[in-house]
């Protein structure tokens, strides 16, 4: 009897991930490492999103995990970002920091042609809260996006009535945030407070001034 011939099975293809992390090397080296893990495990292949001025960092610290580098160009003439600065290391105060992260959206139609032509096209985006644009723009390709695992991983570890709770403690510490804000009802309080206090001082100043007076 002929014995059947086997072919060996298919390996079947991993899925690529996009990982677009926030412009500076402090959030870039974590998801290099974990670009690493992804290869040295064969979980998944690695499309790295970054940009011209940090292609050359991402590059070395990529090195043996076999993940494709896309660079988007970020305009150079945005106003309040000094000139040549490509990551927030080279950014000298808040102000303009505030100015950087806020031009990250100019990266968005970049990005979207990014994931149109992608071969093979990545099915999750993983990303950094300071580009949370980037998660409408990856659903809109079909993208699963870290937020909606983040989202799923709080379902599964603490049920409704845990995501519920959360849910109201952000609320709260957004609501006390904002009273504890110039101009917030803690801050008008406060201000009150102290006003009257130094009126009474005043007040009390003064009486004591003139009862001085009375006895000489």
């Amino acid at each position: 009897m002929a014995i059947p011939s086997s072919t060996p099975e298919e390996t079947p293809a991993l899925l690529d991930i996009a990982i677009f992390p926030f412009l500076a090397k402090g959030h870039t080296i974590p998801l290099i490492h974990l670009a690493h893990y992804l290869h040295r495990h064969g979980l998944a292949t690695v499309t790295f999103v970054t940009t011209p001025g940090n292609a050359a960092f991402v590059r070395d610290g990529l090195f043996g995990a076999d993940a494709a580098v896309v660079e988007l160009t970020f305009r150079a003439d945005v106003s309040g970002i000094p000139p040549g600065v490509k990551s927030a290391e080279g950014l000298t105060s808040m102000a303009s920091f505030a100015v950087f992260a806020d031009a990250t959206p100019l990266l968005r139609s970049q990005l979207e042609a990014c994931f149109a032509e992608a071969q093979p096209p990545a099915c999750l985006l993983i990303t950094n809260p300071f580009l949370y644009w980037t998660n409408a723009s990856g659903s809109r390709r079909g993208l699963v996006t870290s937020e909606e695992v983040s989202k799923v991983v709080r379902m599964l570890m603490l049920g409704e009535e845990g995501v519920e709770v959360a849910k109201n403690v952000a609320e709260l510490s957004a609501s006390a945030k904002e009273a504890m804000a110039e101009g917030g009802p803690f801050w008008k309080a406060l201000k009150d407070m102290i006003s009257e206090l130094c009126v009474k001082k005043v007040n009390v100043n003064l009486q004591e001034s003139q009862d001085d007076k009375v006895d000489a």
